[in-house]
C-alpha cells in the first residue's frame, strides 16, 4: 500500500482538484492522509467529508506549523509500505501510483519521475529525468546535469519512497525554513539510498500560479534555508566533476542572486536591506557556494553579478540586482 501525504493551507478551493486526482487512480491500493495546517478556511470540513465518503481517506488537524510539519506528521502516521506526497493544489497523473510501484520492483528505496507544470491549464514546460538506475554514487556523473536540470533533486514530489527506509533513517523535513526544505530532504534521503531508480515519464501536474517563482520571493529565513540544503547536498561534489559539478553550483548562484533581487526590491528601509544583504554575504555556505562558481559557464550579466557579490560591494549590489 502506498501512502500519500497531503498538507493543507486554506485550500478550500482547490482541494479538490488534489482529491479527487487520487480517487481516480488506476491503482487503488492506497490510504490518503490529509493533514490540515491550522487553516482558517473550510479546508478541514472538506477533509471529513472526502473522510467519510472513501474508507481509504484519513483526515488530521493540527495548529499551523508549515508545511514541514505537515508533512512530518504524515510520515509519523502513515501505514502504507511506500509513502508519496502530493500538494493540495496539484495532481497526480491516472497512472502516477502504477508506475511509482513499477519503479519499486527492482528494490530502489526511492523512485524519481517527472512532473508537468501547467498554468491555466495548459502545460507550459515538463521536468523529465532521464531513466535510469543509480546503485552507487559514483553513478551521478553520469545522471546528474540532466536530473539539475529537471529539477529532479529539487522537489519531494513526483518520488516514491520507502517507509521503512525513511523512518529507519529517520529524514524528515527541516521545519526551521520555508524554502528549499524539499531539496534538504531529497540530498538527504538520495544520501542514504542504496539504489534509486529513475523513470523518464511525467506523473504530477504542477499547476502554478500566474507569476509564482520561489526565488523571484522574498524569503526571511533564506540564508539559512541555503545552509541547510547546501549542508545536505555537498555530499554529492565527491562523485561529480566537469559540467554535473558546474551545474551543481550554478544553480546555487543563481538561487542566491535571485534571493538578492528580491530582497534589493523589498519596500523596506535602505539600512534594514543592506543589513540582511551583509548576513547572507557573510554566510561561510553562501561564500563556499560564490567561490566555486565556474565564471566560464555564465552570462556576462552575470559574471559581473558574482564578481559584486563576492568582492561585497554593497551599494553597486543594491543598484545592479534593483529592477
Amino acid at each position: 500500500m502506498i501512502s500519500i501525504i497531503i498538507p493543507i493551507y486554506n485550500k478550500q478551493n482547490c482541494l479538490h482538484v488534489s482529491v479527487e486526482s487520487v480517487l481516480r487512480q488506476t491503482n487503488g491500493d492506497f490510504e490518503l492522509i490529509l493533514i490540515d495546517d491550522g487553516s482558517f478556511d473550510s479546508s478541514f470540513e472538506l477533509c471529513k467529508e472526502y473522510e467519510k465518503v472513501d474508507a481509504r481517506i484519513r483526515a488530521y488537524s493540527k495548529s499551523n506549523g508549515g508545511v514541514s510539519s505537515a508533512r512530518n506528521l504524515g510520515i509519523q502516521i502513515a501505514r502504507g509500505e511506500y509513502l508519496t506526497f502530493l500538494d493540495a493544489d496539484d495532481e497526480l497523473a491516472p497512472n502516477a501510483l502504477e508506475l511509482m510501484l513499477e519503479g519499486a520492483r527492482n528494490g530502489a528505496e526511492i523512485v524519481s519521475l517527472g512532473f508537468d507544470i501547467v498554468k491555466n491549464k495548459v502545460v507550459v514546460g515538463s521536468r523529465i529525468p532521464p531513466s535510469l538506475t543509480i546503485n552507487s554514487k559514483f553513478d551521478y556523473q553520469k545522471a546528474y546535469y540532466g536530473l539539475e536540470c529537471a529539477s529532479a533533486f529539487n522537489s519531494a514530489c513526483a518520488k516514491l519512497y520507502k517507509a521503512d527506509f525513511i523512518k529507519k533513517n529517520n529524514i524528515l523535513f527541516n521545519e526551521k525554513i520555508s524554502i528549499l526544505e524539499d531539496g534538504s530532504f531529497v540530498y538527504a534521503c538520495l544520501d542514504k539510498a542504496n539504489r534509486v531508480e529513475l523513470i523518464g515519464k511525467s506523473v504530477y501536474n504542477y499547476i502554478q500560479a500566474q507569476g509564482e517563482s520561489l526565488v523571484s520571493k522574498y524569503h526571511a529565513n533564506f540564508t539559512e534555508a541555503v545552509e541547510i540544503e547546501y549542508s545536505s547536498s555537498k555530499w554529492m561534489v565527491n562523485y561529480i566533476d566537469g559540467i554535473a559539478l558546474d551545474a551543481f553550483y550554478a544553480k546555487r548562484f543563481n538561487r542566491i542572486a535571485g534571493f538578492i533581487c528580491a530582497l534589493c526590491n523589498q519596500q523596506i528601509d535602505k539600512e534594514q536591506r543592506l543589513g540582511l544583504l551583509k548576513a547572507c554575504l557573510a554566510s561561510d555556505s553562501v561564500c563556499e557556494i560564490l567561490r566555486n562558481v565556474n565564471k566560464k559557464r555564465l552570462t556576462f550579466k552575470e559574471k559581473i553579478k558574482l564578481d559584486l557579490l563576492k568582492k561585497k560591494r554593497y551599494t553597486l549590489i543594491m543598484a545592479m540586482f534593483k529592477k
